[in-house]
């Protein structure tokens, strides 16, 4: 056991560091997986890259955040915060399929009524 209060520090980084890959490798065994294999992509996975195929040259970044929280959505190991990250990805996949600049309440109302406004 280490002796300083640095000595310790370390040690628990390392200690940490370590459990979290053995949590993975457990989560991975328990999924069907190999250990150290990569893990086939999810249902949630494959359904967003399908939907966001398109984008993938106009907004890479946008897409890697989608995939990411679809694998996180995939994982039985993060139950509780699913429901937050599925918000959090309808949001990202909204405004992937949004076009144009954000419109106001006054630019609603006149796309309804057809009006149209010249603005220099």
């Amino acid at each position: 056991m280490p002796q300083t209060r640095e000595a310790h520090a370390a040690y628990m980084r390392e200690y940490r560091a370590r459990r979290r890959v053995e949590d993975v490798r457990r989560r991975r065994v328990a999924a069907g997986a190999p250990a150290d294999g990569p893990l086939e992509p999810g249902e949630v996975e494959l359904a967003v890259r399908e939907e966001l195929a398109g984008l993938a040259d106009s907004q890479p970044g946008t897409v890697a955040v989608a995939v990411t929280l679809a694998k996180l959505l995939d994982d039985p190991g993060l139950m509780p915060q699913h429901a937050r990250t599925a918000k959090v990805l309808v949001d990202v996949l909204m405004r992937a399929r949004s076009t144009g600049r954000p419109r106001g309440r006054l630019d609603r109302m006149r796309s309804a009524r057809g009006l149209t406004v010249v603005r220099n």
